[in-house]
């Protein structure tokens, strides 16, 4: 054999061995999980990774990343809108905790609201509170303390906020309205946004709020309440 053969015969052994070990070889998931992952055998949500929160840090893994990206959580140095909801089961007298705004302020876009159970049968009024960490001032949404009266709403109906914190919300028992976008958004400090209810102790029945909003830096972070 000549030596030009021997070098194009060795050449084409190791590529064939190359492209074998490609196929075979564990994907270096770039994950804080010890187990290795082969091709197609084990999926993002089975690694140990947490998702990662707030801006995108040196220290993420590639896995804690696409987890965050999956759950639409990434935040950049660009403005990005994001949203958020919570069911509130139960509706107590006073102020029924929503949401929890921490790191810095964040700018609510829209607030909207459905019933998912059936309210009960009494005297229920409910409006939305801000109430930050500092200064130590709440601010309801509403014209005065008689809210919007819920007694009895189906399931469904629709509860809308114009975007002015002075007017009480709207009720749609269609379910189906405009979307209503909070003028040029409402700037909120880090604190809790709650549901307030003037009712004799609770009342049966359950609200899922969701709310658009934008981070207004990589460290505000917005979750549902526990």
């Amino acid at each position: 054999m000549t030596i030009k053969k021997r070098v194009l015969t060795y050449l084409s052994v190791f590529t064939f061995i190359g492209a074998i070990a490609l196929l075979v070889a564990p994907l270096n998931a770039q994950s804080a999980t010890t187990t290795p992952v082969m091709y197609g055998t084990q999926s993002i949500g089975n690694l140990t990774d947490s998702a990662a929160t707030g801006a995108v840090t040196s220290t993420d893994t590639v896995m804690s990343y696409t987890k965050q990206l999956v759950t639409g959580e990434v935040i950049t140095g660009n403005v990005q809108e994001m949203s958020i909801s919570k069911t509130v089961t139960t509706i107590m007298s006073g102020n029924n905790n929503l949401f929890v705004v921490s790191g810095g302020p964040i700018k609510i876009l829209e607030i909207t609201a459905y019933v998912s159970t059936v309210i009960e049968a009494k005297s229920c009024l409910i409006n939305y509170n801000i109430d930050p960490t500092l200064p130590a001032t709440d601010t309801p949404f509403a014209t005065d303390t008689t809210a919007l009266e819920i007694n009895a709403d189906a399931a469904d109906t629709l509860y809308t906020w114009d975007g002015v914190i002075a007017n009480d919300l709207t009720a749609t028992t269609n379910g189906v309205a405009l979307g209503v976008a909070a003028l040029s958004g409402l700037i909120v400090p880090a604190g809790s946004i709650e549901l307030a209810a003037v009712v004799s102790t609770s009342a049966t029945g359950a609200i899922t709020v969701y709310m658009r909003y934008i981070p207004l830096s990589t460290s505000s972070v917005v979750t549902a309440a526990p």
